[in-house]
């Protein structure tokens, strides 16, 4: 194995924790949400008592829109200028998708001020924001394993990316147990600012180390006679 491949190795588990912190705002959507819309949210349309198990109907069929529309964006941005890498995506969209539980921090003062539960259309607008941020998380972060991790690793590499998901949901778990202690301004805020922060992180990997992560990064193969480092 190179020093490249070595480097890169060790950069791409160092960034589980980073991309864990990156989906907390999409995860908890169907963990505490489902809870807080049944308490604080009016589900009834056109006389019709929604299930709030539903609300995960609408964030299926709002992912797939959203990934075939950011998947089209991109097409159109790289016909007039050069496509940003993963990590500048993956940032991006963290910093976009803050803006889902964000949107609920205005929903829970709507709440506090009026004494009333909210429209249905608070759902819509955060799973929309969401799923737009998490549409350039996700499968860019996969697609950057793909081709980053060392060759004979690949597969290896592919599951160790998927653990972001397991630590994320338990992390998110443990999140929703604040749901009844916090005031909702100050629990959805806090979502927003660990989904942001981790933009923020990742901006600062990509400053820091983008290039090593880069396709075209020189590999730096051992020489004849001299043991790998």
């Amino acid at each position: 194995m190179t020093r490249v491949e070595k480097a890169r190795l060790v950069l791409l588990i160092a960034l589980i924790p980073v991309l864990m912190l990156s989906i907390v705002g999409n995860q908890q959507f169907s963990n505490a949400y489902p809870l807080w819309s049944q308490k604080y949210m009016d589900l009834v349309l056109f006389g019709w008592q929604v299930p709030v198990t539903w609300l995960q109907a609408v964030d299926a069929v709002s992912s797939t829109v959203t990934m075939l529309l950011s998947i089209a964006f991109w097409r159109w941005w790289s016909t007039m200028r050069r496509e940003p890498d993963e990590l500048t995506k993956m940032a991006l969209g963290s910093l976009l998708a803050a803006g889902g539980p964000a949107l609920l921090i205005i929903a829970s003062s709507i709440i506090e001020t009026t004494h009333e539960k909210v429209s249905f259309v608070w759902t819509v607008g955060y799973t929309l924001v969401n799923d737009f941020g998490f549409a350039n998380i996700l499968p860019v972060g996969l697609a950057l394993y793909s081709r980053a991790a060392p060759r004979r690793l690949e597969g290896l590499m592919i599951g160790v990316y998927y653990l972001h998901l397991f630590i994320g949901n338990t992390f998110v778990g443990w999140l929703a147990g604040f749901l009844e202690v916090l005031p909702g301004r100050t629990f959805w805020g806090l979502h927003a600012a660990i989904v942001a922060g981790a933009g923020l992180l990742l901006l600062l990997v990509k400053l820091m180390f983008g290039r090593l992560l880069a396709p075209d990064a020189v590999p730096v193969e051992p020489r004849v006679g001299a043991s790998a480092p």
